[in-house]
């Protein structure tokens, strides 16, 4: 019975990963066709993107292949829950990336997350235009 669930956990999970790879491909065709790629905010969040899902998917696919290999095979429990137990570990860090990427790639994030855990944020740059002045010429 358990290792019925174990299966099934493990189908459901690979199928949700799928479908989480095909929302981060349209919204990335969506980001490149919606947007100018000029932008600069719009090709960091095109990165961005690009980058969480190269994570993912080297990520998923490293812990569902090896769920998989452990299921299939350890026959022994204590040692089959050992091996999910880091796992799981390796699972949760594959789950934080996008936070740490978003944070490294916009300041919109970064303002955002550090006033979230109550930091300073630091201020957005603003740019300004040097203008030549006539009436000094004459």
């Amino acid at each position: 019975m358990l290792e019925t669930i174990k299966y099934g956990w493990t189908v459901w999970h690979a199928i949700i990963s799928a479908v989480i790879v095909v929302v981060y491909y349209k919204l990335h065709r969506f980001l490149k066709s919606a947007f100018t790629v000029n932008d600069l905010e719009t090709r960091r969040i095109i990165r961005a993107l690009t980058l969480i899902v190269t994570v993912y998917l080297c990520g998923w696919a490293t812990t569902i292949t090896l769920l998989g290999l452990s299921i299939i095979l350890i026959s022994d429990t204590n040692l089959s829950q050992a091996t999910e137990l880091g796992l799981g570990l390796f699972a949760g860090v594959n789950v934080a990336i996008p936070c740490a990427v978003y944070y490294s790639q916009s300041n919109i994030y970064r303002n955002e997350i550090r006033r979230m855990l109550q930091l300073k944020t630091t201020v957005m740059p603003v740019k300004v235009h040097a203008v030549a002045s006539l009436s000094a010429a004459q």
